[in-house]
């Protein structure tokens, strides 16, 4: 009786782990495995990337698509200092690289109207990601050299032409926008596309 009770446990223990593996491994969205030096790897319906250990993923403005991640110690409750990641597409991509960073720099330009009081200054950069990804980044600062937000985009999505990783980094609270960025870049190069399904 206790050798059936015990093959029993075994076997319900096998399919939980089954059950797990099965929904890592398909992609779950909102997921978030903490490595053991305190990184956190993400896998998305697009692909995976790894957040650098310091960080939390705020819940309150993160949701399926769009990923906030905060430096642990700031403020659930505040829009602070943080860098997000979020898939999307525009047809402009679809056409050519060049298109798109055309298309980006007009909305950067065409949202800053919105700041009469302010000046803002765009500065782009091309390159590659860690994985052999194009890359364009955008700088936005104000005309007193205060650096606001950092954008990357990561072409080069294998399934969708049309198809983009943003990740994004705002600065508010004035801490250490270096180490922000140097991260937020950390999960740049950790980016990886999921290969097309057969």
């Amino acid at each position: 009786m206790k050798k059936k009770t015990a093959v029993k446990r075994i076997a319900a223990l096998l399919a939980l782990a089954a059950l797990l593996l099965a929904l890592v491994f398909t992609g779950c969205k909102n997921n978030g495995n903490t490595q053991s030096d305190g990184s956190i790897g993400f896998i998305i319906d697009e692909g995976t990337f790894t957040v650098p250990p310091g960080y939390y993923k705020n819940n309150q403005y993160s949701d399926e698509k769009a990923f906030y991640f905060y430096p642990e110690g700031s403020s659930k409750d505040v829009y602070g200092d943080n860098f997000s990641v979020e898939f999307l597409e525009n047809e402009a991509l679809g056409e050519s690289n060049a298109a798109f960073k055309k298309y980006v720099l007009k909305n950067l330009e065409e949202n800053a109207k919105g700041y009469e009081e302010k000046v803002f200054i765009f500065t782009d950069t091309e390159s590659e990601t860690a994985e052999g990804y194009p890359l364009l980044v955008f700088e936005v600062r104000s005309d007193d050299d205060v650096l606001n937000a950092v954008q990357h985009y990561i072409l080069g999505c294998k399934e969708n032409k049309a198809g983009f990783i943003l990740v994004e980094t705002s600065f508010f609270d004035g801490t250490d926008g270096e180490k922000l960025e140097e991260d937020a870049m950390s999960l740049v190069d950790s980016f990886k596309w999921r290969e097309p399904r057969a």
